[in-house]
């Protein structure tokens, strides 16, 4: 029964931190970083509960986690291009 109450606390902050970051940052951008957590819950049931995954299933994993690598390293690069000042010609 302390497990439970433990976990419903832990639950209440980590939401509550989810909507300040929804809030003061780009939702899309956090977003994509929550797909990390699907990588850690698999890599998780490998180890710990010694699931076996099929080639469909691991090719799948790989698609996703690659395009949201690559989602991720676009959008960093598309902020940090509009972050750059503007060049200004010399006279």
């Amino acid at each position: 029964m302390k497990w439970m109450f433990t976990a419903g606390i832990i639950n209440s902050v980590a939401q509550n931190l989810m909507v300040i970051t929804m809030q003061s940052s780009n939702p899309a951008s956090v977003s994509l970083y929550r797909y990390s957590g699907v990588v850690y819950g698999i890599i998780w049931d490998f180890f710990v509960f010694k699931t076996n995954f099929n080639f469909m299933q691991l090719a799948g994993l790989s698609i996703v986690f690659c395009a949201n690598i690559g989602a991720l390293l676009s959008k960093n690069q598309a902020e940090l291009m509009s972050m750059s000042p503007e060049p200004t010609l010399r006279s």
